[in-house]
């Protein structure tokens, strides 16, 4: 059985982090694989229990390091909880990663990065003091105090970048970006290559993600339950439209979502 639970940030970081967040528990060694589909946050993981198995095109083992940043998805990811999990992790605003990285965010796209690559040799330290901590808060108060440290060295967010977020979100992902690079008065391709270097995604493939994420939330816990309403109500232009950009993130069909009670996945996706 796995437990999961969130904790809020700092008022320091929140602009930055949506959310620290523990998983614990023990699972079968031959587990089921459990889904995770894209939600367009980037995420920074520490592992204190066993090791989670992970897997990419279905079959593509991909072995994770004790911390490692692990950048925006475009398609799901499988894993398989086994032996004791124990997971403490960032989830990062859409573009809250950015200002503590000296790099393009698009070269972590659909994969993940030992935390010692990105932030320096000092992260194993951070890794042993997590590791030892034996309270589930004491270790997301250890994590967070590192963020903290680093605010006054790291650069400033992207204002425009931000603002383009809100909007793509307060439209569901139903905004036309040459409006948006209109409003700004950049050209459509200046926008494209500013919002990936910062987000890791196109604001076409950010856009599509928030649409989803808003329709599986709808799907799992509004009282509409009819398919092509939801599919209409969230911008997509007719069902078949739906069917596909739903299958390409999941690699299942809707229904399928209304069938089952419970979603590990769930945990995992907020809009």
């Amino acid at each position: 059985m796995l437990t999961y639970k969130e904790i809020k940030p700092a008022q320091q970081l929140a602009k930055y982090i949506k959310c620290f967040w523990i998983l614990e528990g023990t699972g079968p060694q031959l587990a089921e694989r459990e889904k995770i589909y894209p939600d367009g946050c980037t995420e920074w993981m520490f592992h204190y229990g066993d090791f989670i198995r992970q897997y990419k095109d279905g079959t593509i083992y991909i072995p994770q390091q004790r911390s490692f940043i692990y950048g925006q998805i475009t398609q799901f990811v499988q894993i398989v909880p086994a032996g004791k999990v124990g997971i403490l992790g960032v989830r990062f605003h859409p573009a809250g990663i950015w200002p503590f990285l000296q790099l393009n965010m698009n070269a972590l796209t659909d994969t993940q990065a030992d935390a010692s690559e990105i932030f320096g040799p000092e992260i194993k330290h951070l890794e042993e003091r997590i590791m030892q901590e034996p309270s589930e808060l004491n270790k997301v108060a250890i994590l967070e105090q590192s963020l903290l440290q680093k605010l006054s060295c790291i650069r400033n967010v992207d204002g425009l970048i931000n603002d383009s977020i809100e909007r793509i979100n307060a439209s569901k992902g139903n905004i036309r970006i040459t409006a948006l690079a209109k409003r700004y008065a950049i050209s459509l391709r200046h926008l494209e290559r500013r919002f990936t270097s910062v987000i890791g995604l196109s604001p076409k493939m950010y856009s599509r993600i928030v649409r989803f994420k808003n329709i599986h939330t709808d799907i799992r816990y509004s009282n509409q339950k009819n398919l092509t309403t939801l599919a209409y109500d969230n911008g997509y232009f007719d069902q078949a439209h739906f069917i596909k950009e739903f299958e390409a993130f999941t690699g299942e069909k809707p229904s399928h979502l209304l069938a089952i009670k419970d979603s590990f996945s769930d945990k995992f996706i907020s809009v």
